[in-house]
């Protein structure tokens, strides 16, 4: 969760996205001079409640598999993180892209930071490669960008993109 909240400040300075209530005139007075005046995006509320939540989630999948109370922890993560979006947005605090794309990058870290330390057992931890996509992308056009793929200790990959099946081991 602290590397969320890192890469959260990191782009909240490079950013400096005015807040949303500091396009309402004459409201919220006290908070115009603040710093946080200007530090709207990305959301860190939603990126560090989306970090934790899902990094639970998914340690209690890799420990208990597919059961029902998995089914009931992912729920509740998506429920919890989804009403957090909702309520910074109603206070005025953060647009939607804020909270959308602190989403994103929390979900991000709560999938990776785990994936990425070694578990019990002696299996290795597994290993992120990130891999240039030339060619038809997600929408079928010529341009790329990159794909992530993660490669567990027993050489099975998983999260890649379903036109780059040639790439898993």
């Amino acid at each position: 969760m602290d590397r969320a909240l890192a890469i959260t400040h990191a782009f909240r300075y490079a950013v400096r996205r005015l807040g949303p209530y500091l396009y309402v005139d004459g409201e919220y007075l006290s908070d115009r001079d603040t710093a946080n005046a200007t530090m709207s995006f990305w959301s860190g509320h939603v990126s560090e409640v989306f970090a934790f939540g899902v990094t639970a989630a998914y340690i209690y999948t890799l420990r208990h598999g597919w059961s029902p109370g998995t089914f009931v922890m992912w729920t509740l993560v998506t429920a919890w993180g989804s009403s957090m979006c909702v309520m910074r947005m109603l206070s005025g605090d953060h647009f939607m892209s804020d909270v959308l794309v602190g989403s994103i990058v929390g979900s991000g870290v709560g999938l990776l930071v785990p994936a990425l330390h070694p578990r019990r057992g002696g299996r290795e931890p597994a290993r992120a490669t990130l891999v240039p996509l030339v060619g038809d992308g997600y929408s079928g056009d010529r341009a790329g960008g990159p794909v992530l793929i993660l490669t567990r200790g027993d050489g099975a990959s998983s999260i890649a993109p379903a036109g780059m099946s040639t790439l898993r081991s």
